[in-house]
């Protein structure tokens, strides 16, 4: 998901910045120090979820959401605990109070990042991947995949027949994949999620197999999970 933090305040977005460095589905376009850097800002850059302070000079940051034709998902980010009720009605997906508490901030991404995956339709989705075997091309039904696994520069990808070499980056594939259907677990594998049959303490198992699972992935695996 593309973010970007729009706050007045420097240590507020230095400490934004090195937490959602931390959160691997997400990816920061932009900083800026006022709302109308902001605008200028989703004009020019895709953005699908906003960290925004209330009080700034300029203008406040309901005042900015207010100007927006297309609202992208939103968490305050602010001091200022009295406008929580008009954030909400802004469809904020999460409020926190400053100073910035880590676990509160990763609750808000994660429910922000469930609702993406349900709603957020993905424009680049396939019904199909191929992989080039035996001197010619297979084409390979999305609905058969279970597992995709990381291997040098290429992605290995699992079906319940066999396996099939695709030559694509593991961002590339998961873009053309439902993400409604399908979760990273791993940095070196994703999963289709209504394949999954057990989720351990540092795994999970698909197809009666058993694939490594790090904490970094845990939380928004177990939040789309508990959505189905």
């Amino acid at each position: 998901m593309n973010c970007i933090i729009i706050d007045d305040d420097l240590l507020s977005r230095e400490l934004l910045r090195k937490y959602i460095s931390e959160i691997p589905e997400l990816d920061l376009v932009g900083v800026c120090g006022s709302p109308m850097e902001g605008l200028d800002l989703t004009r020019n850059q895709k953005v699908d979820l906003i960290f925004l302070d209330v009080e700034m000079p300029e203008k406040s940051g309901i005042e900015f959401l207010q100007e927006l034709k297309v609202k992208p998902l939103t968490i305050f980010v602010t001091s200022k605990p009295q406008y929580a009720f008009e954030a909400f009605e802004q469809d904020a997906v999460h409020y926190i109070v400053k100073p910035i508490d880590k676990l509160k901030l990763k609750k808000g991404v994660q429910k922000a990042i469930g609702m993406y995956a349900a709603e957020k339709p993905n424009v680049n989705e396939s019904t199909h991947l191929f992989s080039k075997e035996d001197g010619g091309v297979v084409k390979i039904k999305i609905e058969d995949v279970l597992i995709i696994e990381a291997s040098a520069d290429y992605m290995i990808v699992h079906t319940l027949e066999k396996k099939h070499i695709v030559h694509i980056t593991m961002k590339s594939l998961l873009d053309k994949l439902p993400r409604k259907d399908f979760s990273r677990i791993h940095r070196s594998y994703a999963v289709k999620l209504n394949k999954i049959q057990k989720i351990g303490r540092k795994s999970v198992f698909v197809n009666y197999k058993e694939l490594p699972m790090s904490n970094t992935y845990k939380k928004t695996l177990i939040g789309l999970i508990s959505e189905e």
